[in-house]
């Protein structure tokens, strides 16, 4: 089993500036944030189970001449597991993935974006080798998308894909 952890944070305080020499005075406060954990198991020679947990966030707010210009507060959160497992030449993958997004912004003290949402998608493929040089890939997605603004989309996206290098095309003879 191996376990992956990460973590970034950044913090701006205070960040004075003037804008294009206007005489302006900008004061802006910002934090960010990414962070997660990631994990894969091997079960057997070709069993291989793995998930990461991730969230991060930018939270911001600035001024220029005291007026308050823009506030942004922004959170989410992802999770994703997948397994690939080989049966008789047969690689199947299949996993779920999910994220949430909460997060308002206000431009002059007016809100200007309620941007929460969540997405989430579903999967699961096959890959075969049929020939030295000629693989296949089928497989099958769903996805939803929805938002606070009304906006809510599920797709169904199947897929096959044929793979040819460069030197299975190549085995002609040229004519001369």
């Amino acid at each position: 089993a191996r376990l992956s952890m990460f973590a970034t944070v950044s913090d701006a305080d205070d960040v004075n500036g003037s804008t294009l020499g206007l005489g302006l005075h900008e004061d802006f406060t910002g934090r960010s944030y990414n962070t997660g954990i990631g994990f894969s198991h091997t079960f057997g020679e070709s069993n291989v189970l793995m998930g990461l947990f991730g969230a991060n966030g930018t939270h911001g707010d600035g001024e220029v001449n005291s007026v308050d210009l823009i506030n942004t507060d922004e959170d989410s959160g992802l999770v994703a597991l997948t397994h690939l497992i080989d049966i008789e030449g047969v690689t199947l993958r299949y996993g779920v993935e999910g994220q949430l997004t909460k997060g308002q912004t206000t431009l002059f003290g007016l809100l200007g974006n309620d941007g929460d949402a969540i997405a989430g998608r579903a999967y699961l493929d096959a890959a075969t080798e049929i020939a030295p040089d000629l693989n296949l890939q089928i497989g099958a997605y769903i996805s939803h998308f929805e938002a606070d603004a009304g906006d809510a989309k599920t797709r169904f996206d199947p897929r096959s894909h044929r793979f040819r290098p460069l030197s299975w095309k190549l085995r002609r003879p040229a004519a001369r």
